[in-house]
């Protein structure tokens, strides 16, 4: 127990949501990009062990690339557009979180609510800001420019570190 109190007053820009949202969708997709690395490698070796002209290799490897472009549609581009979407029809009014050991209090223009610490699967901290994951699907993102001073910073990461029982990626581990 920490005894301590976070309130933040949160309003996002688009380009904090972007980011996040990008950085989710890499995290989600991190085996693809595992198997395409291996997949160009295997077919170096391939044309390595068996040469072929640059054509063939090209023709073998062109759905590949396919792929990629695909990929990168789908992490970079889709979430750009949904993100402008949604900051065109919504009129983005700030949240206040609370953190403190009872949990997450949130009042926003739709009315208040309480979240326990146990609905929080993980927190990672970036210079930028916290990506803090509610569900598979979901998360909160933070910005580091609404946290008013260091020590309510240290503060926040004594409350994650207290609480979390997931994923914990903090700056600073040893606070």
């Amino acid at each position: 127990m920490t005894n301590a109190t976070v309130s933040l007053t949160i309003q996002l820009t688009p380009d904090e949501v972007y980011r996040a949202s990008v950085r989710v969708m890499l995290r989600k997709m991190r085996i693809f990009i595992f198997i395409g690395v291996i997949f160009l490698l295997v077919m170096g070796g391939v044309h390595v062990a068996h040469p072929s002209t640059p054509q063939q290799l090209l023709v073998s490897i062109a759905p590949f690339f396919y792929l990629m472009f695909a990929f990168c549609v789908a992490v970079f581009v889709v979430p750009y557009f949904s993100t402008r979407a949604s900051f065109k029809k919504d009129d983005q009014q700030p949240t206040v979180l609370t953190f403190s050991d009872d949990g997450i209090s949130i009042q926003s223009s739709e009315g208040k609510s309480h979240a326990d610490w146990d609905v929080i699967h993980q927190v990672t901290e970036t210079a930028r800001d916290f990506l803090i994951g509610v569900s598979e699907k979901s998360f909160w993102t933070i910005p580091k420019r609404t946290i008013p001073d260091e020590s309510t910073l240290i503060t926040l990461r004594k409350l994650f570190q207290s609480h979390v029982q997931g994923r914990l990626t903090l700056f600073a581990e040893n606070v």
